[in-house]
C-alpha cells in the first residue's frame, strides 16, 4: 500500500502540543515525535553496556598450604636459626 509523502500535513508535538509540519518531526528516543528544536538525544548513561563477569579461576593456583607443611618449614627456619644460619627466605628451601 503506497503511503502519502506528508508534503502539506501537520502533527501535533507530543512534548510541547503545537502543530508542526510532518516532514519536520524527528522522533525522540522515547517514540516521541517531537519538532527539532525540541529533540532530546538519548543520554550515554542510558544505554545497556555489555558486562563482562569476574573472573573466578586462576590460571597458575596453587593450594592452600595445609598447617603440617607449614609446621614443617618453621622447624626447620627454627632449626637453621638456633645453630646461627638464619635464612635469607622463609620458604620450602630452608
Amino acid at each position: 500500500m503506497p503511503f502519502a509523502k506528508g508534503r502539506r500535513a501537520k502533527l501535533i508535538d507530543d512534548r510541547s502540543g503545537f502543530a508542526i509540519e510532518y516532514t519536520r518531526a524527528l522522533k525522540d528516543w522515547n517514540g516521541m515525535m517531537v519538532d527539532p528544536s525540541e529533540w532530546d538525544g538519548e543520554h550515554p548513561q542510558q544505554r545497556k553496556r555489555r558486562i563482562r563477569a569476574d573472573a573466578q579461576a586462576l590460571r597458575r593456583s596453587r593450594s592452600e598450604p595445609t598447617s603440617t607443611a607449614i609446621d614443617q618449614q618453621l622447624r626447620v627456619w627454627m632449626a637453621n636459626a638456633s645453630q646461627g644460619n638464619i635464612p635469607q627466605t622463609f620458604g620450602p628451601t630452608g
